[in-house]
């Protein structure tokens, strides 16, 4: 005969003794658990989600250069298991017709959005891609900031119909990190 252990505790907010499955994990605290359950939590955080908000962003603008550093880690111990989840879920979407259908939906929906928020800058895309296509503009083999081998982006400084063929070709790597940079321009 086997006897299941059943591990409580009492929330420090409702004072009701629940499963320890009710609680989310706090590394800092001795049993690994935050002192209140997963509903007083949520409950405090829709009473203060605006002043939760602000903290957090702070918090970030306050430490972000040790942010980036400790995503820049855990992204280079982490890239290939990474890439093989996302492998496998992208197969698992596309195998059942129904979850594929409604990922297209989503997207086209996202690229609808997308262009009727920034029409000049859907204009200086089409203008650059058909320039590329006709040879008007010649794309290089590697990017002008850090002269890496690749297919580079066109990154526009300004979206004005003049400017439209006025580009600099960028990596992925460096057009992402342009715009992290300027997050005003999109």
């Amino acid at each position: 005969m086997t006897t299941e252990l059943i591990l409580t505790k009492v929330c420090s907010k409702c004072r009701q003794e629940k499963r320890t499955e009710c609680f989310s994990k706090m590394s800092k605290s001795n049993d690994g658990l935050q002192p209140k359950c997963r509903e007083c939590d949520a409950a405090y955080y829709l009473l203060n989600r605006e002043r939760v908000s602000k903290r957090v962003a702070a918090n970030y603008a306050n430490n972000k250069e040790r942010y980036s550093k400790v995503g820049a880690a855990y992204y280079a111990a982490n890239a290939q298991e990474k890439r093989e989840y996302a492998r496998q879920r992208q197969a698992k979407i596309k195998s059942n017709p129904e979850a594929y259908s409604k990922r297209l939906k989503l997207q086209l929906s996202s690229i609808i959005r997308f262009q009727k928020l920034h029409p000049d800058q859907v204009k200086a895309q089409r203008a650059a891609r058909y320039a590329i296509r006709t040879g008007k503009l010649v794309r290089p083999n590697c990017c002008s900031v850090c002269n890496v081998e690749c297919k580079p982006h066109a990154h526009h400084d300004s979206y004005d119909h003049d400017q439209r063929l006025n580009v600099r070709w960028l990596c992925a790597k460096c057009h992402s990190a342009h715009h992290r940079k300027y997050p005003d321009r999109v």
